[in-house]
């Protein structure tokens, strides 16, 4: 019988060694202490704290004020310039005013007889400073019982003489001018017995429209008529001096 040998196992020191690093070691107990405190700020470094805190108060009250100084700078100088444009516009509006020219009218006693023309001369001149140009005229009379009511219906314009040639002049200040009124026909009878015995038996109306050198636009309206002595009297409408534009 032959005899059989055992070997027992042989275990490598490198791997054994190995697999017992690589063993998970157990907890592991880490002590954390705390930091210590910072350092109390010192008095000096408080007063630089304190004053950085006061100068950035005082920097933002000052934007404030700033913001505020500019609004109220606004307003007022919107104000004032508002102020200035109407102190400029018054002073504009003052001069026109002072410079515009006046027509005014100063009527003669009328002429007339039985189968004569009449002829009822209307003077007038600017009383104003400044020339009256472009001025365009209409005059014209009236005859008769209704004459006096039929004047003071509407006011005189330069539309009722349409139709007729009139004419466009220029009136420098003080300038004397008259115009004309008067009949084609001549008078009869009734007619002189009407302007003699009738107050308002003969009216004469007339507008004038002319423009200052800035462009603005007057008219002077005027009406009157002979009493029965043979004096002359005002209407009681229609003796009116405006600017229409």
């Amino acid at each position: 019988m032959s005899k059989r040998h055992f070997k027992p196992p042989q275990h490598n020191l490198d791997e054994a060694s190995g697999r017992s690093e690589n063993r998970p070691s157990g907890p592991v107990k880490v002590v954390i202490e705390s930091l210590p405190s910072p350092p109390s700020p010192s008095e000096e470094e408080k007063a630089e704290k304190k004053q950085d805190k006061r100068f950035k108060w005082g920097k933002a009250i000052l934007e404030v004020l700033a913001f505020l100084g500019l609004v109220v700078y606004v307003r007022e100088t919107r104000r004032t310039n508002n102020l200035t444009q109407a102190a400029i516009q018054d002073a504009r509006d003052n001069f026109i005013k002072d410079q515009q020219p006046i027509i005014w009218v100063t009527p003669k006693n009328p002429t007339f007889g039985v189968n004569q023309k009449l002829q009822w001369n209307i003077e007038f001149s600017n009383y104003g400073r400044s020339p009256a140009l472009n001025m365009r005229t209409c005059i014209h009379p009236s005859l008769g019982s209704s004459a006096f009511s039929a004047a003071q219906q509407h006011p005189p314009s330069l539309a009722d003489c349409r139709g007729q040639v009139g004419s466009v002049t220029v009136v420098p200040p003080s300038y004397p001018g008259f115009a004309t009124a008067y009949f084609d026909d001549l008078l009869t009878g009734p007619d002189v017995n009407a302007i003699e015995q009738i107050s308002g038996g003969l009216v004469v109306v007339g507008a004038f429209e002319y423009e200052d050198i800035s462009g603005h636009s007057y008219a002077s309206t005027f009406c009157e008529y002979r009493l029965i002595g043979g004096a002359l009297a005002h209407c009681p409408k229609y003796n009116e001096y405006k600017r229409i534009k």
